[in-house]
């Protein structure tokens, strides 16, 4: 959240006070949002209702540091304002999941790929392999 919004409301310290906390991140469309906590060994969900949702994440950028509420969104999204001061961090000793851990690459299908693409893909599976 920005550090505006954390000094006139504060900070949620666990996830069943997400559910009365206004949130700013992506959601599916049609779907209730999950979202997935890890701490330890143990796992928690909580189903959320965003006070705001979009898939444009320089908007939820801002919406976040606007002051429109907590947002959820991935690290890169705020990490130079996080650095910068303007952001705050709250719930860090949860790893959040809201879409899950798979990845999926989508390409069309043809019986030749170019040599682009299969190093594109090839490149891609081995980092994710690496990152485990």
């Amino acid at each position: 959240a920005s550090r505006e919004y954390a000094q006139q409301h504060g900070l949620p310290s666990g996830l069943q006070q997400l559910t009365t906390t206004p949130v700013v991140t992506a959601a599916v469309v049609g779907r209730q949002l999950r979202l997935r906590a890890y701490r330890g060994g143990e796992r928690e969900d909580v189903i959320l209702e965003p006070t705001l949702i979009s898939e444009h994440f320089p908007f939820l950028r801002k919406a976040i540091l606007a002051g429109l509420g907590v947002g959820i969104v991935p690290a890169y999204v705020v990490q130079d304002a996080i650095a910068g001061g303007e952001v705050v961090t709250t719930l860090d000793e949860y790893r959040l999941s809201i879409f899950g851990t798979s990845m999926y690459l989508l390409y069309m299908p043809d019986r030749h790929q170019i040599r682009a693409v299969r190093t594109c893909i090839d490149f891609l599976l081995e980092k994710a392999r690496s990152l485990g």
